[in-house]
C-alpha cells in the first residue's frame, strides 16, 4: 500500500471516528411565548423557542421539526394531529410561529421538537412541553365586574383616599371530583387570589396593567394624567411629571415654555376612540415606538411585532410629515441638557433618524413603496440640515455643543468625511468643560457611544467617573439612591426616581464589557465582542 492510500484511509478513519464520537446536540429551555408551559394564552398563533447546547466547537442547527398534539398519548406515538411541521431547513431557534390547526379556547396542547446539526445528524426528540389557551373569543367572557359597593364615580378625591383593599369571598360546593380547574380573573389595579386560604399561583402584582374598555362615540378624547406623588388631600400631584419643566412664568412675566405654551405642561396620555387620531409629545419622545420595534427585532428576531405595529408607526410618522417641513421648528430633544437645545438644530437629526428607521421597518415586512418614500425623505432632511447647520470642513454643528456634535454623529446624519472632525469637536468641548458632560437624556447616551466607537473610550470612562457637578458621582455624593431627572438636586419639583441618564448602564455592557449585537443581527445571531477596559476611579 502506498503512502497516499495510507493517508486517505487514515483521514477517513479519523472522520468516521469523529462522527461516531460527536455528541448529539442537546435541546433545552423549550418555551412558548417566552414562557415555560404557559396557561391562559390569548394569541392565535403562539411562537415557540428553544436553546441548543453542545460541547464541541462550531456546532449549529441546520434544520428542525416541531410536533404539536391534542393529547400526550398522540404526541408520544409521534402523531402531530394539530401540527407537524416536518423537517424545516433553518437555523432559527427563536419565535417560530405556530402554523397548525386553529387553536381553541381553554384547550391544552402538547409539543416536542428535534433538530439536525451541521453534519446532518438528527437529535433525539425533546421532552414534552405544553401550553394552554385562555379565553380567546369575546363570547367566551361571561363574567361581570364586581366592587365593594362604594360609589367613587365622580368623586375624584375618593379615588385616592386611604382605605384598605376590599376582600371578596364566594363559597361554592363541588358536586363531582375535579380533575383540573382554571380561574380566569383580573382586577382594576392589583389582586391576590386564594382558594381555601391557599394563594393561587406565584405571581406578584398581577395583573400589573389593566386594559380599560370605554364605550364612547368615535372621536371621543379620553385623557389620563400622571404624577409621582399625592397632595395631602389625596389628589394627584401632577407637578412631579410636568413635560419639559414648563411650569408658570419666567421672572419677566413671559411663559416659561415660550409663546403659545400652556402655563403648566401636564403629562398626560390622550386616547381617541375608534382610532380616528394620534397625539404625540414631539418626535424625540415618540420615536421610541419604531426604535423599540427595530431593537426587539435585532435582539429577539421578533417580526410579528413589526407586522402588528407598523401601521401605528406609519400613521404617526405621516402625521409628523404633514405638520413639518424638512427642518423641525419645535419639540423636545435633549431634555435637561445644561447647554442650549434649540429645536431646529437638535430635533431635525431625530426626524432624520425616524425616517431611516421607518424605511428599515418597511423593508423588513416588504413594504417597498414605503421603503423608497422614507429613504428619499431621509436624504432630503439630511441635505437641508447639513446646508443650514454644518460648518463644512470643520465638522462643527450648530449650536456647537456636546449635544449637537453627538446628535449629528450618532444619528448618522454626519457625512463620512466630516465624522473625524465632528468627534474631535465633541472631545474638545468635553475638555473645555474640565472633562464634564453638559448633555441631557439623549446627548448623554449619544456622547458615550460616539466616544467609545471612534477611539475615545478613555475619555468616556473618565467622564462617567468624574467627580463634582454634573455627573453620577454628584448624585451619589448628595444621597441619591435612584437616578434623578436632572443633574442638579431638586427639592420636590423634579423627579428623584427617573430613567434619565440610565443609558450609562447600557454603555457598561456595550462598550466596557464590549458585548453588542452586530448591526446586521437578527435575533442576536451575530455578536461583536470588543471590550474597552480603562483604569478609572470606581464609583461606590
Amino acid at each position: 500500500m502506498n503512502i497516499k492510500a495510507t493517508i486517505k484511509i487514515f483521514i477517513l478513519l479519523l472522520f468516521a471516528t469523529a462522527c461516531k464520537e460527536n455528541p448529539q446536540m442537546h435541546i433545552t429551555n423549550l418555551r412558548c411565548e417566552q414562557q415555560v408551559d404557559p396557561i391562559g394564552l390569548d394569541i392565535p398563533k403562539p411562537r415557540l423557542s428553544w436553546v441548543l447546547e453542545s460541547n464541541h466547537r462550531g456546532a449549529k442547527q441546520t434544520a428542525f421539526q416541531i410536533m404539536v398534539s391534542s393529547s400526550l398519548k398522540k404526541l408520544n406515538s409521534n402523531t402531530g394531529d394539530i401540527w407537524d411541521s416536518k423537517k424545516i431547513v433553518s437555523n432559527q431557534t427563536f419565535q417560530i410561529e405556530y402554523k397548525g390547526e386553529k387553536l381553541l379556547s381553554e384547550m391544552e396542547y402538547y409539543w416536542k421538537m428535534r433538530v439536525w446539526d451541521e453534519h446532518g445528524i438528527e437529535s433525539d426528540w425533546t421532552e414534552t412541553s405544553s401550553w394552554e389557551m385562555g379565553l380567546i373569543n369575546q363570547s367566551d367572557w361571561s363574567a361581570e365586574w364586581i366592587n365593594d359597593g362604594g360609589n367613587v364615580a365622580g368623586n375624584r378625591e375618593g379615588l385616592y383616599a386611604d382605605h384598605p383593599a376590599p376582600l371578596f369571598r364566594r363559597d361554592f360546593n363541588l358536586t363531582k371530583k375535579i380533575k383540573k380547574a382554571r380561574l380566569y380573573i383580573t382586577g382594576v389595579g392589583y389582586y391576590e387570589a386564594t382558594i381555601n386560604g391557599v394563594r393561587v399561583g406565584d405571581h406578584l402584582l398581577d395583573p400589573g396593567w389593566v386594559k380599560l374598555k370605554v364605550e364612547a362615540p368615535a372621536g371621543t378624547r379620553i385623557k389620563i394624567r400622571f404624577g409621582e406623588l399625592l397632595y395631602e388631600n389625596g389628589t394627584l400631584n401632577v407637578m412631579t411629571s410636568v413635560a419639559g419643566q414648563i411650569k408658570g412664568e419666567n421672572g419677566d412675566g413671559t411663559l416659561r415654555g415660550g409663546a403659545f405654551s400652556p402655563d403648566t405642561a401636564w403629562q398626560s396620555d390622550t386616547y381617541i376612540t375608534s382610532g380616528n387620531g394620534i397625539e404625540f409629545c414631539g418626535i424625540g419622545w415618540a420615536l421610541a415606538h419604531p426604535l423599540l420595534l427595530l431593537e426587539l427585532y435585532q435582539y429577539y428576531g421578533d417580526v410579528s411585532l413589526i407586522k402588528e405595529q407598523y401601521e401605528t408607526a406609519r400613521k404617526w410618522f405621516e402625521l409628523v410629515i404633514s405638520e413639518n417641513d424638512l427642518i423641525i421648528t419645535h419639540g423636545l430633544s435633549d431634555h435637561e441638557s445644561l447647554a442650549p437645545i434649540p429645536s431646529p438644530e437638535m430635533v431635525t437629526p431625530l426626524y432624520y433618524q425616524s425616517a431611516v428607521m421607518m424605511s428599515e421597518l418597511a423593508k423588513i415586512i416588504d413594504r417597498e413603496e414605503d421603503v423608497s418614500k422614507y429613504e428619499n425623505l431621509s436624504k432630503e432632511i439630511k441635505e437641508a440640515y447639513l446646508e443650514k447647520f454644518l460648518d463644512k470642513g470643520d465638522g462643527r454643528f450648530a449650536p456647537y455643543t456636546q449635544g449637537s456634535q453627538s446628535f449629528a454623529v450618532y444619528t448618522g446624519i454626519t457625512p463620512k468625511n466630516e465624522i473625524k472632525n465632528a468627534v474631535s469637536e465633541l472631545v474638545k468641548n468635553i475638555e473645555d468643560h474640565d472633562g464634564h458632560l453638559t448633555t441631557g437624556i439623549y446627548g448623554t447616551k449619544y456622547s458615550l457611544d460616539v466616544l467609545s466607537k471612534y477611539g475615545y473610550a478613555e475619555i468616556a470612562s473618565k467622564m462617567v467617573s468624574q467627580k463634582g457637578f454634573p455627573g453620577w458621582d454628584y448624585m451619589l455624593t448628595n444621597g441619591a439612591t435612584t437616578l434623578w431627572e436632572t443633574w442638579e438636586f431638586s427639592d420636590n419639583t423634579y423627579s428623584h426616581n427617573h430613567p434619565m441618564f440610565g443609558s450609562v448602564s447600557e454603555w457598561f455592557y456595550k462598550w466596557v464589557a464590549g458585548i453588542q449585537a452586530d448591526s446586521s443581527a437578527i435575533g442576536f445571531d451575530k455578536i461583536t465582542i470588543r471590550p474597552q477596559m480603562h483604569r478609572t476611579r470606581a464609583i461606590s
